[in-house]
């Protein structure tokens, strides 16, 4: 589905711009934003909106059952419930620190999954 008009707030910095993007033949017009990231923001998120995923995984330490993640990067907005989905497939091992790789190729998206707190190593039994 291709979309031809956008109001959204921008998110690119805390300052919120207001954003209205508009599609008209093959040329984008992005009004309401006072910086050029904002009008960057709206452009990408009328072409191919992404965000960043966070959840957990499982891990194999009986101290930390579960591992915060976050994808390194945005990955596309209509992937994001498949992605999710894919996070309860995943068992993390210690030692890791915050920002370690979880897994290279999150998902076949081609972003790595990242830890976001560390996870020690695993306590004998």
């Amino acid at each position: 589905m291709t979309r031809d008009f956008l109001e959204a707030a921008c998110v690119e910095c805390p300052r919120g711009c207001r954003l209205s993007v508009r599609r008209s033949g093959g040329e984008l017009t992005v009004s309401g934003a006072a910086c050029p990231r904002g009008e960057a923001w709206g452009r990408r998120e009328l072409l191919m909106p992404a965000r960043v995923l966070t959840g957990t995984v499982r891990t194999t330490s009986r101290d930390m059952p579960r591992l915060p993640v976050r994808t390194r990067e945005a990955i596309p907005l209509d992937t994001l419930l498949e992605a999710a989905r894919a996070l309860s497939s995943i068992v993390a091992a210690g030692p890791l620190v915050p920002g370690d790789t979880v897994v290279e190729d999150f998902n076949g998206l081609g972003v790595p999954l990242v830890a976001t707190a560390a996870l020690p190593p695993d306590s004998p039994p």
